[in-house]
């Protein structure tokens, strides 16, 4: 909760003028590359994922990505059958909200930095929606790469 809670002073301060940075992991970007936030989803569920969730790490991310996933598959549920899946199911998951986990969510489109040669989990670098910085892990499936050979 502690992050969550840096983000939401970070965010208030950045919409005072302010700009601020946040780095959820401590590591430097090795031979950065150009890449952009991804939405992702399927032709069965539609737009799962609005963009790329940065978080502290990988796990975290990845359960973030899952909890998405869950939601549409609940929602796509509810609509084939009427709503009579809520009987067996109970409630549908509802939609996460990254920063309560003390992650960000980076839209689609928005321009981040890949640090390639880091080892394990991608860390990437992007500016939220609200002008704060922030470095972290993201999944694969949420970079879509601007130029061949990157």
């Amino acid at each position: 909760m502690a992050i969550a809670a840096t983000l939401a002073v970070c965010a208030a301060t950045a919409s005072a003028g302010t700009p601020k940075r946040i780095d959820l992991v401590d590591v430097e970007l090795i031979d950065p590359v150009q890449v952009t936030a991804k939405a992702t989803g399927d032709t069965f569920h539609g737009l799962v994922i609005p963009g790329a969730i940065i978080c502290d790490s990988y796990d975290k991310a990845d359960e973030m990505a899952w909890r998405y996933e869950q939601h549409a598959t609940d929602v796509m549920q509810d609509k084939a059958t009427g709503g009579r899946s809520k009987l067996i199911r109970g409630k549908p998951m509802a939609e996460p909200v990254v920063t309560d986990y003390g992650c960000v969510l980076v839209p689609a489109g928005r321009p981040m930095t890949w640090g390639r040669g880091n080892q394990g989990a991608p860390i990437v670098s992007a500016v939220s929606k609200n002008g704060i910085t922030v470095t972290g892990v993201t999944l694969m499936t949420m970079m879509e790469f601007n130029a061949v050979g990157q």
